[in-house]
């Protein structure tokens, strides 16, 4: 992290000890979601071709909140159903 960050030796210390010991999943939990967001925007760009916009897909996504992400995937597929009209 030295040789990649801007942080301080007590940021670095703090997030390893809070990847490594206190949330282990944590890091695991945010790159799933990472994954699985870019996976549903790519579905999303691909149903959609040049009717896709961006920002009304942000907008979407963002309008409920924090959701589970079988609940996010939903919210995508309506998305998409509602802007094929």
């Amino acid at each position: 992290m030295r040789e990649n960050t801007i942080l301080t030796d007590g940021e670095i210390f703090t997030e390893t000890l809070r990847y490594s010991v206190d949330m282990p999943a944590q890091a695991l939990a945010y790159k799933f979601g990472s994954l699985k967001m870019h996976q549903l925007r790519r579905r999303a760009q691909a149903a959609l071709g040049a009717r896709f916009d961006l920002s009304a897909y942000h907008e979407e996504v963002l309008r409920y909140g924090s959701v589970p992400l079988n609940i996010l995937d939903e919210i995508v597929e309506h998305f998409i159903a509602s802007s094929h009209i």
